[in-house]
């Protein structure tokens, strides 16, 4: 990512996901990318592009970093060893649905984010470029609807889109109550808590004064989330 700002993009369809995690505990399974305009049914065309990137606004807003914007993914192979290849281009963060399981129940992971990478993690001459990047299980049945209750079957994108981003950008869970980034996924969210906004201000500082409301209310984008009781949110 650079300095104070970062790009996404979304995986295309088709694109070989394998062996993501050495100590793979099932939740990771190989399988191929799902370009995720096609995750929520009968949506119209780039919603949810719109969603992911209203929901990174949200996080710019709270603190010093920008959203660069969607760019255009070369489709890059997402290699085992827990790296992607080089060699075309690829969005800071890429974004992508594959099938975790055999059924939403399965594993209970709604979605997976990667921390940012370095190469003292990823090892020399590697940038580390799966660093960020979040995966969404194509099983759940997924939803934009601000009407949504926790009894429902379905879950709401943008909500599990503002949590995984906090890890994409490097943030861990939170055991504070009513912030984005516990572990558990409890409802539809527009806004950030005190919590989630004094971490993300402890990694990248506090923004333009002009540029943060607080609490990050977004504006115009009809959304909230809800998901099955007992299921998790995972960072890897």
């Amino acid at each position: 990512m650079s300095p104070g700002g970062a790009s996404w993009s979304p995986m295309p369809s088709g694109v070989e996901i394998s062996g993501l995690r050495p100590d793979d505990m099932g939740d990771h399974p190989a399988g191929t990318s799902t370009d995720i305009e096609f995750l929520i049914t009968a949506a119209v065309d780039g919603l949810e592009y719109s969603l992911f990137d209203a929901a990174f606004d949200v996080w710019a807003a709270a603190a010093n970093i920008t959203n660069l914007g969607q760019v255009t993914d070369g489709g890059s192979s997402a290699l085992a060893g827990g790296l992607e290849s080089t060699g075309s281009q690829l969005g800071d963060i890429r974004v992508a649905g594959y099938q975790f399981g055999a059924s939403p129940t399965q594993f209970g992971v709604l979605a997976h984010a990667y921390i940012p990478l370095t190469e003292a993690l990823a090892g020399p001459g590697n940038g580390g470029t799966i660093g960020g990047d979040i995966h969404f299980d194509t099983a759940e049945l997924w939803s934009d609807d601000e009407n949504d209750t926790l009894s429902d079957q379905d879950i709401d994108f943008f909500t599990v889109a503002l949590h995984e981003l906090g890890h994409s950008l490097g943030l861990g869970h939170s055991s504070v109550a009513g912030s984005v980034m516990v572990a558990n996924y409890t409802g539809g969210r527009r806004t950030l808590g005190p919590d989630d906004i004094a971490g993300i201000q402890a990694i990248y500082g506090v923004p333009e004064p002009s540029a943060f409301l607080f609490g990050c209310l977004l504006v115009g984008v009809g959304v909230v989330a809800k998901w099955k009781k007992m299921r998790f949110w995972e960072q890897t």
